[in-house]
């Protein structure tokens, strides 16, 4: 039997973090002001690893629902690259 306590324990708990290993998307992201915590992986199949990332954001991606500067995108995108490059952050 759960309590309301038990409800509030589990709805207050960290999220889980989402590993996104297509770098467009993950610029996108970015680019839309959402914060990579992460990069795990070996060389070459690297994964970026955000955290707080609703569902509806990564369905505007795929959707074209959604609109980001080209700037910040591009921006996004060149500084991804570079966590790759550098491994680990």
């Amino acid at each position: 039997m759960r309590t309301g306590s038990d409800e509030k324990m589990k709805s207050t708990s960290a999220p889980a973090p989402i590993k996104i290993s297509d770098l467009h998307l993950a610029s996108f992201l970015l680019a839309r002001g959402f914060q990579v915590v992460g990069v795990e992986g070996p060389p070459g199949k690297r994964d970026f690893v955000f955290q707080d990332i609703p569902l509806d954001a990564i369905s505007s991606f795929y959707g074209g629902d959604d609109a980001v500067s080209a700037r910040a995108l591009l921006d996004a995108l060149r500084n991804l690259r570079g966590l790759l490059v550098q491994g680990v952050r």
